[in-house]
C-alpha cells in the first residue's frame, strides 16, 4: 500500500492552497493510473473523508510538503519512523522538499526527495526498474553521501490524470484544473518556477477541453478557476481554448489570472464571450521603481488597461496588490493608492504582505545579507515577510 499525504498548514495559508493540493492529488491519481495500491490522505480535509485508516502503515509514504504545511508533515513523518512497523520507504515532494532536499535527507526525514515533475518521477522509483541515480528529478543518500540525479522536465503534460474532476467530487465548491507548468515571468518573490521546475509547458487544447468537458458534462461543475500564473501568456492558444469553452455543453463559467502586460482589448471580449467571469491580475503595486524591483515589466497605464477592457468585456476584476516592498517609499505606496481610486470601487482589491518563498530571489537575497540562514528558514515555524525585524537590524535601521 502506497499513501500519498497532504498535511494540514501549521500558519496561514501561503502561495496558492489550491495550487498545494493540486500537485499533491496529481501523485495520487497518477499512482492509480500505473496500477498502485494507493490512497489519498488528506489531513487538511475538513469533512474527514480521507482522514488516514487505522489498519496499519503503509509500505510507502509520498508526503507533500509546501512552505505552509512543513511544520505538520515533518511531525507526521517523525511520527511514521517511530512505529513499531515503519514505513519501508518515505518520499518527499513538492516546492520546500525541493529546495531543502538536503537539510530532510540529513535529518532521517525521508529517504528520497523528488524535486520536479513528482507525478512522473514518483511512479518511476517505485517501479524499480532502474537504479536510483537514473531517475531524474531526485535526491536521496548513498553511503554516506547527498546523491543529486540530473534535472528533467517531461514535456508531455497530457499524460498527468484529470485532477480537476477528483478534487471537484472531493465537496471543493469550485473545480480547479490547470493547462500549463510554469511562467514565462521571473518575478521575485514568486517561486512556481521552483514548483514546476522551471519553463513554461503547456498541455494541449484537446487535452484542457476534454476536462472541462468532464467537469461541466459529467460532473456538472458550474465554476471552473484555471491556475495556471499567467493564462493569457500564448494567445494564439487562449484563442482556441476560447473557442472550445463555447461547444462545450451546459451552464458554467470560469476564471482566471493573467498578467496585465499579457492581455489586450480583443482579448478580453473573446474571453467574455467563452464564459469567461472573472480575471485576477497580480498588480503588486503601481509604483515604476517596486516593479522594476520585483522584476516585473509593465506600466502603471498598463494596469490601467488591463482593468478597463475586462470591465467593458464584462468580466469581475480582482487585484493584488503587496505591502512591504523592496525598498518602497511613502510615495511608493501613493502612487499605488492613487492608480486604486482610478480604477474605482467595482474592482476587488487584496492586500498581502510580501511572504519570502524558498528558492526566489528573495530568499537567495536574504541568504546574502544575513537576514536568515539555510537552516534558521528550514527550521522557520512561521511566515517570513520581507521587511521585517531582523531585515531591520541586518540593515541597521
Amino acid at each position: 500500500m502506497i499513501e500519498v499525504i497532504f498535511a494540514d498548514y501549521a500558519r496561514p495559508a501561503c502561495g496558492c492552497p489550491p495550487l498545494d493540493r493540486y500537485s499533491f492529488g496529481g501523485v495520487f491519481l497518477a499512482l492509480l493510473q500505473k496500477g498502485w495500491d494507493a490512497r489519498c490522505v488528506n489531513l487538511a480535509a475538513k469533512n474527514g473523508k480521507d482522514s488516514p485508516r487505522r489498519e496499519g502503515p503503509a509500505e510507502v509514504c509520498c508526503y507533500a510538503i509546501f512552505f505552509g504545511n512543513k511544520a505538520n508533515a515533518f511531525l507526521h513523518m517523525e511520527n511514521a519512523r517511530r512505529l513499531p512497523k515503519p514505513p519501508r520507504l518515505i518520499i518527499a515532494f513538492g516546492p520546500f522538499a525541493s529546495v531543502f532536499s538536503d537539510e530532510i535527507l540529513l535529518s532521517g526525514l525521508a529517504d528520497i526527495v523528488v524535486k520536479d515533475d513528482p507525478e512522473f518521477v514518483i511512479p518511476a522509483v517505485l517501479e524499480g526498474r532502474s537504479p536510483l541515480k537514473t531517475v531524474p528529478n531526485i535526491s536521496y543518500r548513498h553511503e554516506g553521501t547527498i546523491i543529486h540525479t540530473v534535472k528533467h522536465s517531461f514535456p508531455n503534460l497530457d499524460e498527468i490524470p484529470f485532477i480537476g474532476p477528483y478534487f471537484y467530487n472531493q465537496g471543493h465548491p469550485r473545480a480547479f484544473l490547470m493547462t500549463a507548468r510554469g511562467c514565462q515571468h521571473h518575478c521575485v518573490f514568486c517561486d512556481r518556477n521552483v514548483h514546476w521546475g522551471g519553463g513554461l509547458r503547456y498541455r494541449s487544447v484537446a487535452n484542457v477541453l476534454d476536462e472541462v468537458r468532464d467537469l461541466v458534462e459529467n460532473n456538472q461543475a458550474g465554476e471552473i478557476e484555471l491556475l495556471d500564473e499567467d493564462f493569457a501568456a500564448d494567445q494564439k492558444r487562449l484563442t482556441a481554448i476560447c473557442a472550445g469553452m463555447r461547444r462545450i455543453k451546459g451552464q458554467f463559467f470560469w476564471a482566471c489570472s493573467a498578467c496585465v502586460s499579457s492581455v489586450n482589448k480583443k482579448m478580453l471580449f473573446l474571453m467574455g464571450r467563452s464564459a469567461c467571469r472573472e480575471i485576477y491580475f497580480g498588480v503588486e503595486s503601481a509604483s515604476p521603481a517596486v516593479l522594476h524591483r520585483l522584476g516585473k515589466r509593465y506600466s502603471r497605464q498598463d494596469i490601467l488597461n488591463a482593468v478597463r477592457w475586462s470591465q467593458e468585456a464584462g468580466l469581475k476584476v480582482e487585484v493584488m496588490i503587496t505591502v512591504d516592498n523592496p525598498g518602497e517609499t511613502e510615495q511608493d505606496r501613493n502612487l499605488t493608492l492613487s492608480a486604486l481610486k482610478e480604477l474605482g470601487p467595482d474592482v476587488k482589491v487584496s492586500t498581502n504582505r510580501l511572504v519570502i518563498l524558498p528558492g526566489t530571489a528573495l530568499y537567495r537575497e536574504g541568504l546574502r545579507k544575513g537576514w536568515f540562514t539555510r537552516q534558521s528558514f528550514f527550521e522557520d515555524e512561521g511566515l517570513v515577510f520581507y521587511g521585517d525585524k531582523r531585515q531591520e537590524a541586518a540593515y541597521g535601521r
